[in-house]
């Protein structure tokens, strides 16, 4: 998943931790796994950092 506002971009990972989560209590004998990785940040976060 991509965006470029990193406040949206968190509000997107927040969602997908709760809909985890909301799976994993609808049915707890699943085992519900998810990853985020960050790979690589918004280029031009970083330059109006820098």
């Amino acid at each position: 998943m991509r965006d470029h506002d990193l406040a949206r971009y968190e509000e997107r990972k927040e969602v997908l931790r709760r809909m985890a989560a909301e799976l994993q209590q609808g049915e707890p004998r699943a085992r519900v796994q998810l990853e985020i990785e960050d790979v690589y940040a918004n280029i031009a976060d970083a330059a109006a950092r820098g």
